[in-house]
């Protein structure tokens, strides 16, 4: 279960008529970082990263690559991204989405979201979508892997 929906920058929304509009009384929506998962009561995955509105968008897929595709710590973090934007915001009703991609996803894949309709800005090698920073469990043997995503400076040591 993901927690996660779209307060960025300790802002709310700008229109008066959305939810989430400043007023009294009003609890406000906001992106949790990081992503703690347990399988049988015992601790799989930690992992979080910055990013915005885009957190929900990065943990998700990462979260997919662990559990669906069983991939390492480093290669689910390094694997290409992709996000939704919206222009002017995903508070606007209306609001024109684009899907930024970064050009390590097949080129097939990308021209088959244009072919659906789909506004797609092919981002360069490692795009900056999100900053996953990861452990993983073995729950056999209880051994820690690590990661760092090199789409900024990171890295993970242990001792």
């Amino acid at each position: 279960m993901l927690l996660n929906n779209g307060i960025r920058l300790g802002s709310t929304s700008p229109y008066p008529t959305d939810v989430n509009y400043v007023g009294a009384g009003k609890v406000p929506i906001l992106n949790n970082s990081p992503v703690v998962v347990l399988k049988e009561g015992k601790l799989a995955f930690v992992f979080g990263t910055p990013g915005g509105e885009t957190i929900g968008q990065t943990e998700f897929q990462v979260l997919v690559n662990f559990i669906d595709f069983d991939m390492p710590v480093q290669q689910a973090i390094e694997s290409p991204r992709f996000v939704l934007n919206a222009k002017p915001n995903f508070y606007k009703p209306g609001a024109e989405i684009e899907v930024e991609i970064e050009n390590r996803v097949p080129a097939a894949t990308i021209a088959a979201l244009r072919a659906m309709g789909h506004n797609v800005r092919v981002l360069p090698g490692w795009g900056s979508l999100g900053h996953v920073q990861a452990i993983r469990v073995d729950l056999k043997t209880g051994a820690m892997m690590a990661g760092g995503d090199p789409r900024r400076t990171a890295y993970a040591m242990g001792y």
